[in-house]
C-alpha cells in the first residue's frame, strides 16, 4: 500500500515546508509514502489518479475525526490494501470535479486552513495515527 499526498500548489514558506518534510520522513518508518506537487492547471485532468486509488480530498465540509478515529479509519483502509491519495488544494481549494470524484472528504478543522498549514497538519495527523496504531507513546506526549 502506498500513501500519496498530492499538493495542488507550491508554498514559499520554508518553515512549513521543513516541518511537512520532517513528518513525511517520520512516516516512512511506518508506511510507503510519497509527496507530489502538481501545477494547478494540471490538477483538473486527474491523469495522475489510478482507478483503484482511494481518493481523500481535504475539504472544510468533509468529515471531522479525532486522532483515534483517523487511526481506526486508516487501519481499515490499510486492511483493504488499496493506495490512498490525500489531495490538498491550493489557495482556491480543490476543483469541483475532483471533489465529486473523491471517495472521502476529510476536514482537518471547521476553520479554513491555509494550504501550506493544511499539509503540515495532515502529515502530523497521519504520523500520529500510525503511532496510535503501533502503540508508540508519541500521541500521549503531545
Amino acid at each position: 500500500m502506498l500513501i500519496s499526498i498530492v499538493l495542488l500548489s507550491t508554498t514559499k514558506d520554508p518553515q512549513a515546508t521543513e516541518l511537512y518534510n520532517r513528518y513525511v520522513l517520520r512516516l516512512r518508518k511506518y508506511c510507503n509514502i510519497e509527496s507530489r506537487v502538481l501545477a494547478e492547471k494540471k490538477s483538473g485532468k486527474q491523469a495522475w489518479l489510478n482507478r483503484s486509488d482511494v481518493v481523500v480530498a481535504l475539504d472544510v465540509r468533509g468529515v471531522s475525526m479525532s486522532s483515534d478515529q483517523l487511526a481506526q479509519w486508516l487501519q481499515q483502509r490499510i486492511n483493504e490494501g488499496r493506495n490512498l491519495v490525500f489531495v490538498i488544494g491550493g489557495p482556491d481549494g480543490i476543483d469541483d470535479r475532483l471533489l465529486q470524484q473523491a471517495h472521502w472528504k476529510l476536514s482537518l478543522s471547521p476553520m479554513t486552513l491555509p494550504h501550506h498549514l493544511a499539509r503540515v497538519v495532515l502529515a502530523e495527523q497521519l504520523y500520529r495515527a500510525f503511532t496510535i496504531m503501533h502503540g508508540h507513546p508519541y500521541h500521549l506526549e503531545h
